[in-house]
């Protein structure tokens, strides 16, 4: 007698173990999710991250609502949403600053830190004063500051604050020249153009032009000058702007 033997495959238990690893990845992604909007709303919905305090340091002549106006920043905005280099640049449109940089210095705070030209100079230029920086920007001031000097600005040179470059050559070569003279202690000096300028030293008023006239006379001018007779009547000016030096008497 024939038996039809049936093999019976083993019985395969599914294990526990994979159970509990969909369920751990259920939960890590429903976490995982959950911090992304968190995050997301923190960021973008919520004033956590929303600008409430600004601050300037460094200034020293452009007061800090200015800056701050030039800034574009505004109490609440979004910290994520600003562009500091770009914020930097509208900020140094302002001639008298150098640099500026930006420093989110807490949750809700932004340093702007300003770093500005400075003043080797002081001059007047009609009613205003002005500091002047080595590379010829005009940096405005009180009229309370000492100036012995005069310069006749253009209106276009006021309007972008900043000085012509042959203007700033001219006045620089005489200053130089002047402090290494015998008159460095003057009284004043008014550049009304680059080629008539003022000298007033100890009751002397002396006009001049090129420089290499007052080089050329700067001797024969000590002489007449430091020599002069206190008792006598000063001439009304003396003009060196030419190869000959010329006393006007009244």
């Amino acid at each position: 007698m024939n038996h039809d033997l049936k093999i019976q495959k083993p019985y395969k238990k599914t294990p526990i173990y994979s159970d509990k690893a969909w369920v751990q990845n259920a939960i890590f992604a429903s976490l995982l999710a959950f911090c992304v909007f968190q995050t997301y709303y923190i960021f973008y919905h919520s004033s956590y991250f929303t600008v409430e305090v600004i601050k300037v340091k460094g200034n020293k002549e452009v007061r800090d609502q200015v800056i701050i106006s030039q800034s574009g920043l505004t109490p609440g905005q979004r910290m994520i949403e600003l562009d500091f280099e770009k914020i930097s640049k509208n900020i140094e449109r302002n001639p008298v600053i150098k640099s500026a940089s930006l420093l989110q210095s807490g949750a809700k705070k932004i340093q702007i830190t300003i770093v500005e030209h400075e003043a080797i100079e002081y001059f007047l230029s009609g009613r205003s004063a002005y500091g002047l920086s080595q590379q010829g920007i005009l940096i405005p001031k009180k009229l309370d500051v000492s100036c012995r000097i005069e310069v006749t600005l253009s209106n276009l040179e006021k309007k972008i604050f900043k000085m012509k470059k042959d203007r700033l050559l001219v006045i620089r070569e005489w200053l130089n020249e002047l402090k290494q003279s015998r008159f460095f202690n003057y009284d004043q000096i008014i550049f009304q153009d680059l080629y008539h300028i003022w000298i007033y030293y100890d009751g002397f008023k002396i006009l001049v032009g090129d420089i290499k006239y007052f080089i050329q006379h700067k001797k024969m001018l000590s002489t007449f000058v430091f020599s002069f007779d206190s008792e006598l009547k000063k001439p009304e000016y003396i003009d060196i702007r030419f190869e000959n030096m010329v006393v006007k008497m009244n």
